[in-house]
């Protein structure tokens, strides 16, 4: 299972609700009659934050699904000349 994000703004109020792997949840609940795309993204930072601050990151290491086969190997056009050490 994976990390779960609920948003809900359909009713007079902004909800959001995250279900962690570990089975605990964080929710953030904000009752407003209007104004809920303005406030949606600062509100899913608090909760993220939060998430954050207690999450373990051996649980979420990074992923490299998103790199190439052509960016994983070494680039040889690129190659920095090294100059040798001398002694003094």
């Amino acid at each position: 299972m994976g990390t779960l994000l609920a948003i809900d703004t359909a009713a007079p109020r902004l909800q959001l609700a995250l279900l962690r792997d570990d089975g605990r949840l964080e929710m953030a609940v904000e009752d407003m009659a209007t104004g809920q795309a303005e406030r949606l993204f600062p509100a899913l930072a608090e909760l993220l934050a939060r998430f954050a601050a207690t999450a373990d990151p051996a649980l979420y290491p990074p992923e490299a699904a998103y790199i190439r086969g052509a960016d994983a190997k070494p680039q040889e056009k690129f190659r920095v000349a090294r100059v040798p050490e001398t002694a003094p």
